[in-house]
């Protein structure tokens, strides 16, 4: 394996790193997830999600896309399926 692929590589593990990025994706291996479905799902405050879904988004692990009956609501799904490959390496 060649240095940048191992160096992108360990990117991705980093920022699927901590248990509330690996709870939001693992929520999200059922489907599409609204910010408040995801908070739920994972059991802590609103914010928090937010702000780790920003984080999976730029770093290209989790898209986000508008519902087309309610442009105000965003649902966020696995960008990457290698990402499943991933979760299901660790059994999660």
């Amino acid at each position: 394996m060649d240095e940048n692929a191992l160096a992108a590589a360990a990117t991705v593990l980093h920022e699927m790193g901590g248990t509330v990025r690996l709870s939001v994706l693992c929520a999200l291996r059922g489907g599409p997830r609204t910010v408040s479905q995801l908070q739920g799902a994972v059991d802590v405050p609103q914010a928090l999600v937010s702000n780790h879904l920003r984080r999976l988004r730029a770093a290209g692990l989790v898209r986000s896309d508008r519902s087309p009956d309610d442009a105000r609501i965003i649902f966020y799904s696995i960008a990457d399926d290698r990402i499943h490959r991933v979760l299901d390496a660790l059994s999660l």
